[in-house]
């Protein structure tokens, strides 16, 4: 919530982007910093989006992994009483998983 992606898109659209938007706006950034440094072609834009390797992306770094996939950073979620939130690892306690129970047919 603090990029500018975001607050770019929320005073324009007047609701939060989703993951679709993200991804499109950063596969723009991506062509955009390929066309002003210089590329014109479309073989030569393939070529520079098959060595790009990190790109700063909407939500953080983007990498682009040996199969030529671009990879972002993934957020753990927690969901209770239906509310979705974004997983502290530092307040982690260790409870028992509910699994059902093995004595059922």
């Amino acid at each position: 919530k603090d990029s500018r992606f975001y607050r770019d898109f929320t005073s324009t659209f007047h609701e939060e982007p989703g993951m679709f938007e993200s991804q499109g706006y950063d596969a723009g950034l991506m062509l955009r910093e390929i066309i002003e440094n210089g590329e014109r072609t479309r073989s030569g834009v393939a070529e520079k989006l098959s060595h790009l390797k990190t790109f700063k992306g909407s939500l953080g770094s983007l990498y682009v992994n040996n199969s030529r996939e671009v990879e972002r950073p993934t957020l753990v979620l927690n969901v209770d009483k239906n509310i979705i939130s974004v997983f502290d690892s530092s307040l982690q306690q260790s409870r028992p998983r509910n699994t059902p129970s093995s004595s059922k047919k």
